[in-house]
């Protein structure tokens, strides 16, 4: 599931974003018509396109960390850290999830729209949820099994 979440955002998601910036950019400068609903549009592929790769970068060990003090741990030192980390995301995941559960919830009973495009709230509201949620589970699970964040690939 992580691999799919991660090309969705990086095959569906970004490109609809590059195609509907471009196409705003066109509509307001060459025809002097701007579109009212593209910045809406935007704004939701772009909350989609940030959160959609959370579980694979987690999982590959792309999120950001402190290498000029990681580098100088011992194993031991490090398998804390990672832990530490490991409940620290946990925490936040959790929050998070319940937070943008309740907000999907509130937004579901009101029945609230954006503004111009009309577009339903709490789907996207419920992703964030969804997501977040399986977050805290997975860095919940490596904190139990004690397993180690894995280290990020060298960039040259």
């Amino acid at each position: 599931m992580n691999r799919l979440l991660h090309r969705f955002a990086a095959y569906l998601l970004l490109p609809l974003l590059v195609a509907l910036t471009s196409l705003e950019v066109f509509f307001r400068y060459a025809l002097s018509s701007p579109l009212q609903w593209t910045e809406e549009v935007v704004s939701l592929l772009l909350l989609m396109s940030f959160i959609a790769p959370w579980p694979w970068g987690a999982q590959q060990g792309a999120h950001v960390r402190v290498e000029t003090l990681a580098e100088h741990f011992g194993p031991r030192l490090e398998a804390v850290s990672s832990r530490l980390s490991a409940l620290c995301a946990t925490v936040f995941f959790a929050l998070l999830a319940l937070g943008a559960g309740r907000e999907a919830h509130g937004l579901l009973q009101r029945g609230d729209r954006s503004d111009v495009a009309g577009i339903l709230q709490w789907p996207f509201a419920g992703f964030v949820a969804v997501l977040a949620a399986y977050a805290a589970s997975w860095f919940a699970w490596r904190v139990l099994r004690g397993t180690a964040a894995p280290r990020p690939p060298d960039v040259p």
